[in-house]
């Protein structure tokens, strides 16, 4: 299982944990290192308490980068 995430500051010893493709992680190269058909968990932030659309978001990005 691997945890995906980004970061707002990467010098930063805490996690901020926002959306994919928002933060200075370079995902497209990290998505590299990902074996094919292993799972993945967003460990992003949630906006909402009613819907998923930030999650459909972070899908969004990793698609448009693999």
């Amino acid at each position: 299982m691997f945890h995906l995430t980004d970061v707002e500051d990467i010098t930063s010893v805490y996690d901020s944990h926002p959306h994919l493709c928002t933060g200075q992680l370079d995902i497209k190269r990290i998505l590299k290192y990902i074996p094919d058909n292993k799972h993945i968990t967003l460990e992003t932030i949630k906006n909402s308490k009613d819907n998923l659309d930030d999650f459909i978001e972070d899908t969004k990005c990793i698609k448009k980068l693999i």
